[in-house]
């Protein structure tokens, strides 16, 4: 029931239609020709590895494959990285789309293009999240998970030879990219996996059910059932080990693909059962330093006021309703209320009678504008959170799908701010409540300690400069 062929369109050719099983086979045939020392469209054989391996250089100068998870939240964080390990004198090729070519380009980095049609066969899951299928809540998360595995082999199968031509000492990967797990793998290169969301494990299941089965699955307290929602889980995971002949098969490792080496941008005490997670995963915290934010914006009138900024995000600001919500809270307030209304906006908020006291834009530059702000709303994406408390602000967060469901647990959990969604008895929210949530932000000063708190152990947890040491340190670990 799961099944789901993909379409995969190349630059320059026909569509063709592909299943998993054909991919299996190409890759499996790559595999044979290599280790016959015969090659597919190259001119000499394939090498492995660098022909030169690195305790053999001068200089520990490497040449590192980046696979990212080309979506605004999974390619910011890693800029600063990136451009810290480039300015140590390493070659990076990073993969992406093209909407990023030019910020992945201003770290150093060689910009790669993934192959077309293949990321952008999304599997869109908010309609599960809001509830539309109440009588099979995991299907939404079911979709994604089945999505992820296809994409590993689609996208193995197409950058196996391009990676091993460019004889990769590290491949780095966004904990998404299953492809990049398994292609270090096949390479025998050592790889690093790179976390922009909380790190997660199967025990987090048994630890915390509730709050899983609320973030992940959408299920209300009272249909959730921890026995039902195992068997489920337990079913499903069979289901998938049959189907690719996996062993042992963890459900969330389709998003946490672990390595030796992972990379967790955000802190130890904001991580959500950190306890779980051993020395191998690293907790570097955000690094803004390398973000360019090209707007200009007029932060001249909000001296001397009290600033909200509301934001859900780039590709999640279509919910009218909210935004006329806000309207309605803040409209005879006196503070001055900054929206950043996202490039998905439906066009009819730009026909309303914006309030005076309010200023509508589809970009601004958040992390400068942050320093101006007093409460930041936000759906609850990890990192305009991460962004929030790095600044000690007080948050409200209004999730809207998936893990911002968990996001916004853990800011009400560690005091840091207030979850919409469980204060209000409807899936949308209205103006009285936000006034209320407000007014409580800006009254209780507790709020704004948790969040300086966290922030500052952010702050003091590296950023982009441990991160790069920790990748430095590890491969140097290996050659001793």
């Amino acid at each position: 029931m799961f099944a789901r062929d993909f379409t995969l369109r190349r630059n320059e050719r026909g569509a063709c239609r592909r299943n998993t099983g054909i991919m299996v086979e190409k890759i499996n045939r790559i595999i044979s020709c290599v280790e016959t020392n015969r090659h597919i469209g190259f001119s000499a054989p394939i090498a492995w590895v660098n022909s030169q391996p690195l305790n053999e250089r001068s200089h520990l100068n490497m040449n590192i494959v980046f696979f990212s998870f080309p979506y605004t939240g999974h390619i910011n964080p890693t800029l600063g990285l990136v451009a810290e390990l480039t300015s140590r004198g390493h070659k990076v090729e990073y993969y992406a789309i093209n909407q990023f070519k030019g910020e992945i380009e201003n770290t150093g980095a060689n910009y790669r293009e993934y192959p077309v049609g293949i990321i952008d066969e999304d599997v869109t899951v908010n309609e599960e999240r809001r509830g539309k299928d109440p009588q099979n809540p995991f299907s939404g998360f079911a979709k994604k998970v089945l999505h992820q595995l296809d994409m590993t082999e689609m996208m193995t199968a197409e950058l196996l030879i391009e990676s091993a031509s460019l004889k990769p000492d590290c491949i780095i990967h966004d904990s998404f990219c299953g492809w990049g797990k398994r292609i270090a793998k096949l390479l025998n290169v050592p790889a690093v996996s790179s976390i922009t969301t909380f790190a997660f494990d199967d025990e987090i299941i048994n630890l915390d059910p509730e709050n899983v089965a609320k973030s992940l699955f959408a299920m209300t307290l009272e249909n959730f059932n921890k026995t039902s929602m195992k068997r489920q889980l337990d079913r499903f995971r069979t289901t998938i080990e049959k189907k690719y002949k996996l062993d042992q098969f963890r459900l969330f490792d389709v998003f946490i693909n672990r390595e030796p080496l992972n990379i967790v941008y955000t802190s130890e005490l904001f991580q959500i059962h950190s306890e779980l997670f051993d020395n191998t995963f690293k907790f570097v915290g955000p690094s803004f330093d390398f973000r360019t934010e090209n707007s200009v914006f007029p932060f001249e009138t909000l001296a001397g006021k009290k600033n909200i900024f509301i934001s859900l995000g780039t590709i999640s600001g279509d919910d009218v309703g909210f935004w006329k919500a806000c309207f309605h809270a803040f409209c005879n307030s006196d503070m001055q209320v900054i929206i950043s209304s996202g490039n998905q906006t439906n066009l009819s908020l730009r026909s309303e009678d914006v309030p005076d006291n309010f200023i509508v834009k589809d970009y601004v530059p958040q992390i400068e504008l942050l320093k101006h702000i007093d409460i930041f709303i936000t759906h609850g994406g990890f990192n305009s959170v991460n962004e929030g408390l790095f600044h000690h602000l007080p948050l409200l967060v209004f999730p809207l799908k998936v893990d911002q469901f968990l996001v916004a647990n853990q800011v009400e959990r560690l005091g840091a701010g207030i979850n919409l969604k469980n204060s209000s008895s409807n899936e949308s929210v209205n103006y009285l409540e936000l006034q209320l949530a407000v007014e409580r932000l800006f009254h209780d000063k507790t709020y704004r300690m948790k969040s300086r708190i966290i922030g500052e152990s952010m702050k003091s947890a590296g950023g982009a400069k441990r991160a790069a040491d920790e990748i430095i340190q590890y491969i140097e670990g290996l050659l001793v």
